[in-house]
């Protein structure tokens, strides 16, 4: 199942950095995560997932793609 799922995630993350740029706090908030996740800390690390998916889909939906 998951095999099958690679080539549209690569393809849909591929495009995503195409409607919006990285930044560094995009690296900050990824290690945030593994912190959370190396600490065990699963509520801290849901946090900022969430936190971080929400920024993102903020952005994704200010980009005007016309």
């Amino acid at each position: 199942l998951f095999d099958s799922l690679v080539p549209r995630l690569v393809a849909a993350m591929t495009g995503l950095l195409d409607l919006v740029p990285f930044s560094p706090s995009d690296a900050d908030d990824h290690a945030g995560v593994v912190d959370a996740i190396v600490a065990g800390d699963a509520a801290r690390a849901e946090t900022v997932t969430r936190e971080h998916l929400l920024g993102l889909a903020r952005t994704v939906e200010s980009v005007d793609v016309r």
